[in-house]
Parts: C-alpha cells; sequence; structure tokens
C-alpha cells in the first residue's frame, strides 16, 4: 500500500476509533495489509494509553510524597512547639513553687 494510503488509512481509523476498528477487524472487512496496520493501530493506541497512565501515576507519586514532606515538616513543626510547651510549664511550676519560697527569704 503506498505511504499515502497508509497516512489516509490512519485517519479513517482516527475517526472510527477504537472500538468501531475492533468490530471491523472481528468482521475482516479490509484486506490483509489493512489489517496488519489497522492491529499495530491499536496496539500503538494502547501502549499510548499505558504510557499516560504510567505518567498519572508518577505524578500522584510525586504529589503524594510532596504531601508526605510537607506532613513530616508541620510534624517537626508542631513536636517543637510541644517541647516549648513542656519548658514553659516546668518554668512555671518552678515559679510558682520557688519564687514564693525566695521572696520569703529561705524560711
Amino acid at each position: 500500500m503506498p505511504q499515502i494510503d497508509l497516512m489516509q488509512f490512519e485517519e479513517q481509523l482516527e475517526q472510527l476509533g477504537e472500538w468501531e476498528v475492533r468490530q471491523r477487524l472481528g468482521n475482516r472487512i479490509w484486506n490483509t495489509q489493512k489489517m496488519v496496520f489497522a492491529e499495530s493501530w491499536l496496539e500503538r493506541k494502547r501502549s499510548e494509553r499505558e504510557d499516560e497512565i504510567q505518567s498519572e501515576h508518577i505524578a500522584i507519586a510525586r504529589s503524594a510524597a510532596d504531601a508526605a514532606w510537607a506532613a513530616a515538616r508541620a510534624a517537626k513543626r508542631a513536636n517543637y512547639v510541644a517541647v516549648s510547651a513542656v519548658v514553659i510549664s516546668i518554668v512555671s511550676i518552678v515559679v510558682t513553687f520557688v519564687w514564693p519560697w525566695l521572696v520569703s527569704g529561705g524560711d
């Protein structure tokens, strides 16, 4: 089949869509050369879909990793706040019980 015919046939396949191409392959309405080309076209479409899905999975994984890092940073900040609260509590306890003793002169 000349190159121009393959280009036109590929345009026809695009217009028909994968489902209709499968139907026509099943009905064997094309000659052998067109059937081989149509099967190859379907395989390319499947491969393109898989590539798109893999790209989406990679994007989702990157997004999840970014979210995990953000959560880790938030947890680290929360830990610093908690430690600061404990330190302030200890200082408050010391001041509450030691300050009156110091003011009274240690009696």
